[in-house]
């Protein structure tokens, strides 16, 4: 890690679905109202232009004006950021890391070019090129099968150790032990997994977790932190099977939609932000009220702890 790139805060970080009006245009104001209500609620960070912020959806301009919006409400409110920068072509991702950066944001998530999924070399050629035009920006790697394939210890050991300012990863993958040999690989990094992909864990080091469910209901989001935090695996292990069991019998309802920012907006508006409107990008298709209503009907019936109440 460079000298100016501070560490990355531990804790819950939410992902934040992009608040769109209905010609597509970014509602800045919604998006500084959802980022006041994550600070509120105690969250330590949030992220935007990620997979549920549409950030394949969005043309350059149209990313400038979402981190726009983004940055300018976290700094009304001081809350630490992230932004998701990756793109098909390495100049796409230096020109939105590039923008972030200008923005004051210190912390970019970035998927690698996936269309032609690169080879381990090529990935490393990218992670480079990107940090030698953009040095001054930390990078967490993206993590996830959408690239071709969940990177194991090695390909993240060897992008970090070509690329001082790589500071960590977000793992989108499902299987506990790959996500504790990375963090055993790389022990100096900040990984954060996904809260339902394989949740937290006593056997790895826990330092923070990208989470849906805290559009959800950020309050119950916090106490499964503070679990982990004095070490009580068993709750912890608990709220994941938990925050699990819903999502599977979410699914069941919800397979005519194919988008997460979709499912996104829905748990939005379903809790933390009732006001969220449910406009996706074309051509993918957008929730609508009555799958908020089969959301809130589940939650009543069966997951009453992720009634949000602020």
């Amino acid at each position: 890690m460079t000298d100016t790139i501070p560490p990355v805060p531990g804790g819950v970080w939410a992902a934040m679905p992009l608040a769109l009006n209905a010609d597509g245009t970014v509602d800045g104001g919604l998006v500084g109202e959802m980022v006041a209500r994550y600070h509120a609620a105690g969250l330590e960070g949030a992220y935007c232009t990620g997979t549920d912020g549409e950030f394949q959806a969005l043309e350059l301009d149209e990313f400038r004006a979402a981190v726009d919006a983004f940055a300018a409400a976290a700094e009304r409110v001081n809350l630490p950021i992230q932004a998701g920068t990756g793109w098909l072509t390495l100049r796409g991702a230096v020109d939105r890391t590039r923008h972030a950066r200008d923005r004051g944001i210190r912390w970019v998530q970035v998927v690698p070019p996936f269309w032609v999924p690169l080879n381990d070399t090529e990935r490393v050629r990218f992670y480079e090129e990107l940090a030698a035009q953009v040095p001054d920006v930390g990078i967490l790697i993206y993590n996830t099968e959408r690239i071709g394939r969940v990177l194991g210890p090695e390909q993240i050991r060897a992008i970090a150790a070509a690329v001082p300012s790589v500071v960590g990863s977000k793992y989108d993958g499902w299987d506990k032990a790959e996500f504790a040999a990375i963090c055993a690989a790389t022990p100096g990094l900040f990984h954060m997994p996904v809260d339902v992909g394989i949740g937290p864990s006593a056997s790895y080091p826990t330092k923070g977790l990208c989470s849906w469910v805290a559009n959800l209901n950020p309050t119950w989001m916090m106490a499964w932190w503070a679990a982990i935090e004095r070490g009580d695996w068993p709750e912890a292990d608990r709220r994941t099977a938990y925050a699990m069991a819903l999502m599977h019998d979410w699914e069941a309802v919800t397979g005519h939609l194919t988008a997460s920012p979709a499912l996104a907006k829905i748990c939005a508006r379903a809790g933390i932000l009732p006001e969220m409107p449910l406009h996706v990008r074309p051509p993918y298709r957008a929730g609508t009220e009555g799958d908020v209503e089969l959301l809130r009907a589940l939650i009543a019936e069966k997951y009453s702890e992720l009634a949000y109440r602020p």
